[in-house]
């Protein structure tokens, strides 16, 4: 099975001309919070997440590391099991580059060169810290297992939606025009199973939604999630699984002692997957991001194979 990674190095010269080019050209039409410096920083997490795959996951036959012509600098770029894919391998119209919209990025998933059918999807800031094995996302009846919180978005618009949570509400109108309107809990942040025949599907059902999503450069409040749609099609046709991996979530923040208090517990808990979603200020203490890597080098201090 392949692993399909995202990544972006937001304080790289080039990427940030791009970017502020392409802001000036479309005349910020973006949700102002879709243009963070958290949304394109890069707190060195693809290294950690790649040692945990190596470590934990081993069965992983193939990485898929979707960038805009980017690279890590420590990446061996000829490693047998890595595969390289630039934004302009999947976009059909290119005229929809350059994105800085990850949800664009996976309208096109289904068209990334090569990938198996199904594939696991990483975001760089999902990690492991114990084994894994494939029944963790796909049952033996070939049911994706799902991974729920406990809460939903209400289906009214709002002025003080953000871009996640619109998209979302965007997607549930979709999904009720197929399956009726229903609640539908918030998906988990962790490394999720998804088949490239039904993004495939999705993408023709729904071309508008997709083309118009593929084509806004910065995330905005017309979107809809791709990721988001896949599960919930799936789960509303009655084709999942419960989840079963024990997983964590952090939001990475100024309050180190909640930060250090969240590390303890995961270092004694261990569980399969977590997440550390970067919710720093455009400045962040540098001793947040030191407190970080230490904590990724007590639980994963074995260089991988993908690293130099």
């Amino acid at each position: 099975m392949d692993a399909v990674y995202t990544w972006v190095n937001g304080s790289d010269s080039k990427h940030l001309a791009s970017r502020q080019e392409t802001q000036a050209r479309h005349g910020v039409a973006a949700a102002p919070h879709s243009l963070s410096a958290n949304r394109f920083r890069d707190l060195d997490q693809l290294r950690y997440s790649l040692r945990s795959i190596d470590l934990y996951a081993p069965w992983i036959e193939r990485i898929f590391l979707v960038t805009a012509d980017q690279k890590p600098d420590w990446l061996v770029q000829n490693h047998p099991r890595l595969r390289l894919v630039s934004h302009s391998d999947m976009f059909r119209d290119r005229s929809h580059l350059p994105t800085f919209n990850n949800r664009s990025i996976e309208c096109h998933f289904h068209e990334i060169p090569g990938l198996g059918d199904p594939f696991i999807y990483f975001n760089d800031d999902m990690c492991l810290l114990n084994r894994v094995s494939v029944d963790h996302f796909i049952d033996r009846n070939g049911r994706k297992r799902i991974y729920e919180e406990s809460w939903g978005y209400e289906p009214e618009d709002s002025p003080d939606d953000s871009t996640v949570g619109r998209s979302r509400k965007n997607t549930n109108r979709l999904l009720d025009s197929v399956f009726g309107r229903r609640p539908r809990m918030m998906l988990s942040h962790v490394p999720s199973l998804m088949f490239r025949s039904v993004m495939a599907e999705l993408s023709y059902r729904f071309a508008e939604q997709f083309e118009a999503t593929s084509r806004t450069p910065f995330r905005s409040l017309s979107d809809i999630c791709p990721s988001y749609f896949h599960d919930h099609f799936l789960a509303d046709g009655g084709l999942t699984a419960p989840g079963t991996a024990d997983h964590a979530f952090l939001q990475l923040t100024s309050d180190r002692r909640a930060n250090k208090c969240w590390f303890a517990t995961q270092m004694a808990r261990r569980p399969q997957f977590i997440c550390i979603n970067d919710d720093l200020p455009a400045d962040p203490d540098s001793n947040i991001q030191e407190e970080l890597r230490r904590f990724y080098e007590s639980m994963l201090p074995l260089s991988s194979s993908f690293e130099r």
